[in-house]
């Protein structure tokens, strides 16, 4: 079923391209979120969310076109991708201080905020290698990748 909507009705509730590009990313590519444990080991902790980027690579397959266009947009629209990376610093902060609630700092390779971009960066290329190559990007590769960062 088609919908189609006028240009008015569009840009009366976004602004402009990028604010209707950001609420259809945000309502349709979730962060990923482990339910990572207090208490269990660095090692452990990766597998859980190699655990669950494998998941979230199946599930996301069919959105694999679209989460292409926006990266496309991204780099093509230098205002997009500089308030991508003002919302993703952003990100990396809370999610380093979250990492830090279940992991101790001593037990990380390198600083959490550093860690938890590379655990990001990793979980893209993961999730694009995937839909691109889905025979050679398995769960297992996925797990191994992360708990190789333990």
């Amino acid at each position: 079923m088609k919908i189609l909507l006028a240009r008015g009705a569009v840009y009366g509730n976004f602004k402009n391209k990028e604010e209707l590009f950001l609420a259809l990313i945000v309502s349709r590519w979730k962060p990923i979120v482990p339910p990572l444990k207090a208490g269990v080991s660095l090692k452990e902790q990766m597998h859980i969310l190699g655990e669950t980027v494998a998941k979230e690579a199946q599930a996301r397959r069919n959105q694999a076109a679209a989460a292409t266009a926006f990266q496309l947009y991204v780099l093509t629209h230098e205002p997009m991708r500089s308030r991508l990376t003002k919302q993703n610093a952003a990100s990396y902060r809370r999610m380093a201080k979250e990492l830090l609630k279940v992991v101790p700092a001593k037990e990380l390779p390198i600083a959490a905020e550093k860690f938890v971009r590379i655990l990001d960066a990793m979980t893209t290329g993961l999730l694009f290698t995937y839909f691109q190559t889905p025979e050679l990007i398995t769960k297992d590769i996925i797990i191994t990748a992360f708990e190789a960062m333990a």
